[in-house]
């Protein structure tokens, strides 16, 4: 009986060692995906990471840009102001001058008013130009076209006699 038994119990030991054996692989892979999957979420953060640290680095160079693009507006709105304060204390003429009235230079309006209307007399003079030449151009088409028409009336006429005299010899 106690052979009979032995033999029972090993095989229940045999399947509980095997049960155990399976237990055991099936753990023991559990914890290979565990630790794979770990190792992607590790990665998957150190690639988030890096991209957030790459944003940050860009919105500090757009940062940084910004403050350039407007120190570099206010020095030359600065110079543009300078520029234009010299231009008007330039055209200023002083009270005791000559058509001076203490107000802006009517010297320089009166250079400004000289020189455009120096231009407008130009620009006149250069259209009229344009219109005789355009007249001119139309003269000599028209002639040219009177030419033509003589030389197809002088063919025609020379065909004409030449036509009579054939018929005269005949």
């Amino acid at each position: 009986a106690a052979n009979v038994a032995a033999p029972a119990e090993e095989e229940a030991a045999l399947a509980a060692g095997a049960q155990d054996a399976a237990t055991a692989r099936r753990l023991e892979e559990l914890a290979c995906a565990e630790q794979s999957a770990r190792e992607q979420l590790a990665q998957m953060v150190c690639g988030l990471e890096r991209k957030v640290d790459d944003g940050l680095a860009t919105v500090q160079e757009v940062v940084s840009a910004r403050a350039d693009t407007d120190a570099f507006v206010t020095n030359t709105l600065t110079v543009l102001r300078r520029g234009y304060e010299e231009l008007r204390d330039m055209c200023l003429l002083p009270a005791n001058s000559p058509g001076g009235r203490g107000g802006r230079g009517a010297g320089v309006a009166s250079v400004v008013q000289q020189h455009a209307a120096g231009l407008t007399a130009i620009a006149a003079e250069l259209q009229a130009v344009r219109v005789w030449r355009e007249e001119q151009e139309r003269s000599q088409a028209a002639a040219q076209e009177r030419q033509r028409r003589l030389e197809e009336e002088l063919q025609g006429l020379a065909a004409e006699a030449a036509a009579a005299v054939a018929r005269q010899d005949e």
